[in-house]
């Protein structure tokens, strides 16, 4: 028998629980009611660190956002500006809606308009290893056609292709 002292802690935190539970559930509803898509992170320290700071300024100014908030802040700012995230690509480029179509669960395949998008950012890259350049892209969040991260060798095959393809266009 459970000392009834205990048994009416555990209930108590139970119904905590609980309605931790419920207030979360509640809260994904809504967010999926206004159109919001939830996703996860991972980031280096220096953009954690502004992050933080951005957040902090926003409830010093009596208007709190939430992490989510400041990250949507700060990239429709940079689309009213139009700033893009790879400077040598063409600023005319329109985004683009559901890019990536799902096949199967083995085969992801972009739609024509973003694979030319890709094959023009892949041709316009600056100098530097092909490493170098994966680990820019990787950084940018840019996926390969199949919608994976780049790699050192992924990347000198599709870029070697692409080149081949122009020169047997011309």
């Amino acid at each position: 028998m459970v000392n009834p002292d205990i048994q009416t802690k555990l209930d108590r935190l139970e119904k905590l629980e609980q309605a931790g539970r419920d207030r979360s559930r509640r809260y994904l509803e809504k967010i999926k009611r206004e159109g919001k898509k939830q996703f996860s992170a991972v980031i280096n320290l220096e953009a954690y660190n502004e992050l933080n700071r951005r957040r902090d300024a926003s409830i010093l100014a009596g208007m709190p956002l939430s992490y989510g908030g400041v990250i949507e802040t700060a990239l429709l700012q940079n689309l009213k500006q139009n700033i893009d995230i790879i400077p040598t690509v063409n600023k005319n480029i329109k985004p683009h809606v559901n890019d990536i179509v799902n096949i199967d669960d083995k085969k992801t395949l972009i739609n024509t308009d973003a694979k030319q998008d890709l094959n023009q950012i892949l041709l316009n890259l600056k100098s530097g290893t092909w490493a170098e350049k994966a680990h820019r892209l990787n950084d940018k969040s840019i996926l390969t056609a199949k919608g994976r991260s780049w790699s050192e060798s992924n990347i000198r095959m599709a870029v070697k292709a692409l080149k081949k393809k122009e020169q047997t266009d011309k």
